[in-house]
């Protein structure tokens, strides 16, 4: 069975009216028995976000994003099957470029950013939680300035945020991204070397991020309290 839609049955979908009829379908095979069906209803959701954020619509409409990720958050806090959940996992990164490449990221942050970020890290799934961190050292990303993505960041990641969140949103959320850092569980002592070298990309790409802020701030004061909640935050590691 292939629920994936192309461009043109997205078109279709919009045109003649069959939204609803399309989401009742998409809505059946998310509580299907067969995990493959519902990871691939997960691929396949990706298609309505993509909807919405064309043809004269708007993703970062609240009630629209609501619908798009409910879905997706119910999954990551929930689903049983590991394969399930990075199907959601994936639909959700795509979610976040498109939200990325809009001039609705403040306005999405809550909802995109801030309710996805923590349950990433925080899965059982060791593959999920290394993704959630390179995600997040893409956040941090400084692609504007360099071709590449930094280093210890997965090509992959970066090009879900290739230049990085706007300055502006990493600014105002920073506390919260260091908090997410600074989680005792990613610390475990059997935590497995791939989300060590992870975890060591986020910090660096925060470093790298606060350092270039540095030294485009005209405000000393706010560069220096950047720097003074990155120390904070090594402190309680």
């Amino acid at each position: 069975m292939c629920l994936g839609a192309s461009a043109d049955v997205r078109c279709a979908l919009a045109q003649d009216g069959h939204i609803n009829a399309f989401l009742k379908i998409i809505e059946a095979a998310f509580v299907y028995q067969a995990p493959a069906v519902r990871a691939e209803a997960f691929r396949s959701w990706v298609s309505l976000a993509q909807l919405f954020n064309g043809m004269n619509s708007t993703l970062a409409h609240p009630k629209r994003l609501e619908l798009v990720l409910s879905p997706l958050s119910t999954a990551l806090e929930n689903e049983a099957s590991a394969s399930v959940r990075r199907a959601a996992l994936h639909a959700w990164s795509r979610v976040a470029k498109m939200i990325a490449k809009g001039s609705q990221v403040e306005r999405s942050f809550a909802a995109v950013f801030a309710r996805f970020f923590p349950v990433l890290l925080r899965d059982a799934d060791a593959t999920i939680r290394s993704e959630g961190l390179r995600l997040f050292a893409a956040a941090f990303g400084t692609a504007k300035r360099h071709a590449e993505p930094p280093q210890g960041a997965s090509k992959s990641a970066h090009s879900v945020f290739p230049a990085g969140l706007p300055s502006s949103v990493l600014s105002s959320h920073l506390a919260f991204f260091l908090s997410l850092l600074a989680a005792p569980a990613l610390y475990a002592p059997a935590a497995e070397q791939q989300q060590q070298r992870d975890l060591a990309s986020g910090w660096v790409a925060v470093l790298r991020w606060v350092g270039e802020e540095a030294a485009t701030l005209a405000n000393e004061e706010q560069a220096a309290a950047h720097l003074e909640l990155v120390v904070c935050s090594l402190a309680q590691t």
